[in-house]
Order: C-alpha cells, then sequence, then structure tokens
C-alpha cells in the first residue's frame, strides 16, 4: 500500500486558490498537512485550520494520520480545508435569542 494519498482539496472562497489536488504522505496528521499546504501554496493555514469531509459531515481527527482514513478519504470527491471556528452551512456564527 502506497504511503502517499492523492486529495482534491476545496479552499475557502476567499482563497487565491478553488481546488488543488495534492499528493500528501499518509503519515502526517491533519495539522501537519495543513501546515505543509500552507507552505507550498502560499495560502492561510494555522491551528485552526482541518479537514472536513462535506459529503460525510465529518471532520478529521487532529491527531489521527492521513493513513486512517484512506479508505474515507477514497469515498468523497473532494475535502474541505476549513476554519474549524467558521459556522458551517446551515449553522449561526452569532447568538441564539429565545
Amino acid at each position: 500500500m502506497s504511503d502517499i494519498l492523492v486529495i482534491r482539496i476545496k479552499f475557502p472562497d476567499d482563497y487565491p486558490i478553488i481546488y488543488k489536488s495534492m499528493k500528501l504522505r499518509g503519515e502526517l496528521t491533519v495539522p501537519e498537512a495543513v501546515e505543509y499546504i500552507s507552505s507550498e501554496l502560499s495560502v492561510p493555514g494555522g491551528e485552526q485550520y482541518g479537514f472536513y469531509l462535506p459529503d460525510q459531515n465529518f471532520w478529521l481527527d487532529n491527531s489521527t494520520p492521513l493513513n486512517e482514513y484512506r479508505e474515507r478519504l477514497s469515498n468523497v470527491q473532494m475535502v474541505e480545508f476549513r476554519d474549524r471556528t467558521q459556522a458551517s452551512d446551515g449553522e449561526s456564527s452569532c447568538c441564539i435569542i429565545s
């Protein structure tokens, strides 16, 4: 089994790039992959960013190597490079008033 994963990544709307297929080493964790992507593509990154699978409504865990998600990643069209602190689609980013 190859140690390299090819992942199609969707970036936030305000980034200079929308989609990019990247080869990532399978032993990388999400924070390490975010750091690598941020460095290679000169896009904002940081601890608050992660990988989200919108089709499965699932965040990849920060401490788990990408290889552990190989099967799950092979069943999605893309992975969102997303700020974990931002509201997801359909969620309010502020307050609930009752």
